[in-house]
């Protein structure tokens, strides 16, 4: 397929299809049926245009300018994702700046924490001593027990043997004032100590 344009002085236009006379409205549809996109110029420079593409400046001033810089993107296509990418500029600095806040926020905690570790070293150094007092002290009042248990055992003992010491003493004082009185012509049961030893030890 050949498709030709011819300009004349008088600023008038003939186009050919293969040779063949045609409109610009033809030529147009045809190009457009085949995926060429006159609209936006991308694969088309049109006569007359090149002089203002060079006049263009680099970059757009405001929204409204083209510049060589907006015109490329329009043709290679990529302008159609300029309000994404910004879209994606403020989401990305929205993010930044809840990670700065939480980053804020963790140095702080970070801080407090440092600061109360050296509580924490001292109350658990606290603890640790108060556990051991609590087991010394277990210890001493198991030892205060035993040995209160011992003396008391051995208190027990000596007041028995005291006991049966005395209780014997007392039966042979009896037994000897018995052996008196009889020996003397009296009868035992006068004697005050036989009266006196009338009973039994409990």
């Amino acid at each position: 397929m050949v498709v030709c344009r011819t300009a004349y002085k008088n600023n008038s236009s003939r186009y050919t299809i293969n040779d063949k006379n045609s409109s610009f409205t033809e030529v147009t549809t045809l190009l457009k049926a085949r995926g060429i996109d006159l609209e936006h110029k991308r694969f088309l420079i049109l006569q007359g245009e090149v002089e203002s593409i060079a006049q263009m400046k680099p970059k757009a001033q405001t929204e409204h300018d083209e510049g060589l810089l907006e015109y490329l993107e329009d043709i290679i296509g990529t302008s159609g994702y300029k309000e994404p990418i910004e879209d994606a500029f403020a989401d990305l600095e929205k993010l930044a700046e809840e990670r700065s806040e939480k980053l804020n926020r963790l140095r702080i905690v970070e801080r407090e924490k440092q600061a109360l570790e050296e509580r924490k070293k001292e109350a658990d150094n606290y603890l640790k001593d108060q556990n051991e007092y609590a087991r010394a002290l277990s210890r001493r009042f198991q030892w205060v027990i035993w040995d209160s248990g011992n003396k008391l055992e051995n208190a027990n003992e000596t007041i028995v043997s005291v006991f049966e010491g005395d209780y014997r003493n007392l039966i042979n004082v009896v037994s000897i004032a018995n052996a008196r009185a009889t020996t003397a012509g009296r009868d035992p049961g006068e004697c005050k100590v036989c009266r006196a030893d009338s009973g039994s030890p409990g």
